[in-house]
């Protein structure tokens, strides 16, 4: 199952930039909602994987890495869907 917690671990979003701290925000409320469980528990497991592998190049600061990881999660539908979903729940 996708761990939308242990991504923002990962990624090492600073909290002490209020418009990233707001969208943490956002979408911890959202994952503790019934529609963000079942969004979690409804990801394919290859997708999770290549959101942990985008996370990780993140975090090793592996830009191309990172870039190449959101294209393969954005080249399927089910990738599509969850990053319009993912938009909507934090923000532009």
């Amino acid at each position: 199952m996708f761990d939308a917690n242990e991504l923002m671990k990962q990624l090492k979003i600073s909290q002490n930039d209020p418009k990233a701290a707001q969208k943490i925000k956002n979408l911890r409320s959202f994952m503790d909602t019934a529609q963000g469980k079942n969004l979690a528990s409804n990801i394919s497991q290859d997708t999770a994987k290549q959101i942990e592998k985008a996370a990780e190049a993140m975090q090793k600061g592996d830009k191309t890495a990172a870039n190449a990881a959101l294209s393969q999660i954005l080249s399927t539908n089910e990738g599509r869907n969850l990053a319009m979903q993912l938009k909507n729940i934090i923000g532009k």
